[in-house]
């Protein structure tokens, strides 16, 4: 089930910080493949104590300022 097609848009657009598990389910790829990218530093990252979670609005901003 893609969890994006059953939020309405307000509710995407509050997305500001997301687990691996729940950005995996978000984009469709495999948990490995995303963990994968959060150790080779691909996706921003915040830290809080041991867990990571992936910063949307980062990344939204590295995305529409294009290729480093």
């Amino acid at each position: 089930m893609n969890i994006v097609l059953n939020m309405n848009s307000i509710q995407q657009e509050n997305l500001f910080l997301v687990s691996a598990e729940k950005y995996a389910e978000l984009v469709g790829l495999p948990i490995g493949v995303v963990r994968g990218q959060l150790d080779r530093r691909q996706l921003p990252v915040y830290k809080v104590g041991k867990r990571r979670f992936i910063n949307l609005v980062q990344l939204r901003i590295d995305l529409a300022g294009g290729l480093k």
